[in-house]
């Protein structure tokens, strides 16, 4: 255990690996949280380069390949980029979609509205997996590590939306649940009232606004793994017993 920005510690843990896991994780009350991630990603980088580990998995975000896709996409690819330019590391840059996970954001204003709202285009398809899937994905692509650098996508046979997803919440609960759109603004309050940096809160709903307008982004010169599992099995797991749980 250590610190990520701490250069002697990643040195000292990357020492004698034969491949290494990168995920970068920056403060969230951060005013620029772009050059505070970017800073990070430089540090796995040179850490890498300085113990000799010849092979590394970073988990990067869908959309990653192209600079028009704001936010957190943007931020990633920063990191992609600098990833690459060390000669000696064979990178695989496994690009997640929308972590399932996410919707865990909005339970709070979903039994408040009693409503399925989020800050996405309801009828938009996007590719999702749950935390579980893309850890599968990863495991194996670190214990199989490929010669050179690769871009490694995960997606979804069928992708969903945010209105079947509310079709879905509204059919377990045995209720009206409508699917509603949580404007930018509304969303970006929130968040600084939860703490987050106006900063990072323009750059999770830029993060929105770009699923929102490109759906699925898609490499598609990029590899990939699709994942199966029923999303209506996640939500009648994990968030369906959230929505229904009654406070206190």
């Amino acid at each position: 255990m250590g610190d990520i920005r701490d250069r002697a510690f990643l040195e000292q843990a990357f020492g004698g690996a034969h491949a290494a896991l990168l995920v970068v994780r920056a403060d969230r009350g951060s005013r620029d949280f772009r050059r505070e991630f970017a800073e990070i990603g430089f540090g796995y980088g040179e850490a890498v380069r300085a113990a000799g580990v010849p092979n590394a998995l970073f988990l990067s975000s869908t959309g990653a390949h192209h600079e028009r896709h704001r936010g957190l996409v943007l931020v990633h690819r920063d990191v992609e980029l600098m990833l690459g330019q060390v000669p000696s590391l064979s990178l695989t840059s496994l690009r997640a979609p929308f972590f399932l996970e996410n919707i865990f954001y909005f339970i709070s204003e979903m039994k408040a509205r009693n409503a399925a709202a989020m800050p996405l285009d309801p009828d938009v398809a996007f590719d999702a997996a749950s935390t579980a899937e893309i850890a599968g994905v990863a495991l194996q692509l670190l214990l199989e590590p490929r010669a050179g650098s690769v871009v490694h996508e995960i997606r979804r046979k069928e992708p969903i939306t945010l209105r079947a997803i509310a079709a879905v919440l509204e059919r377990e609960l045995a209720r009206s649940f409508p699917c509603q759109r949580t404007t930018r603004s509304a969303n970006v309050a929130a968040m600084v009232a939860a703490g987050a940096s106006y900063d990072f809160a323009h750059l999770m709903n830029d993060a929105w606004d770009t699923f929102s307008h490109y759906g699925l982004l898609r490499d598609e010169s990029a590899e990939a793994s699709h994942v199966s599992t029923p999303v209506d099995a996640f939500l009648r797991a994990a968030v369906i017993p959230a929505i229904a749980q009654k406070p206190g």
